[in-house]
């Protein structure tokens, strides 16, 4: 009986770490690559947008494609603004209406984000 309950245990665990491994996390950019945002963008920004894809292994997510993709394969989205703004000056790419509609629906969906900004 202890070894069925152990196996169903380690069944179990194997099962539910493979289905939360399925979902990624997204690095969200007004940039249209992470070259783009290394060469033009916050040297901060730029840097937490690299350690992310490169050692993390997410993926970066250029707002120019929230469109065309399906975001709920991400169980969150990461958006980095490390420049000086204030809500006035929030970045026009991320508040246009199509974006905007998009990014609310993932959130009302159940999708997470992780929003930083300038110190």
């Amino acid at each position: 009986m202890k070894q069925k309950l152990y196996l169903g245990l380690i069944l179990f665990v194997v099962i539910a770490f493979t289905a939360s491994a399925k979902r990624k996390a997204a690095f969200l950019s007004t940039f249209d690559s992470l070259i783009e945002l290394k060469d033009e963008g916050d040297d901060d920004e730029a840097a937490a947008a690299d350690w992310f894809v490169n050692v993390y292994g997410g993926t970066f997510l250029p707002s120019s494609q929230v469109n065309d993709i399906d975001l709920s394969q991400f169980n969150v989205v990461w958006l980095a603004i490390d420049r000086p703004w204030g809500i006035d000056d929030f970045p026009e790419e991320l508040i246009s209406d199509p974006i905007l509609s998009k990014l609310t629906e993932y959130y009302k969906n159940g999708g997470n984000f992780l929003l930083t900004n300038f110190a």
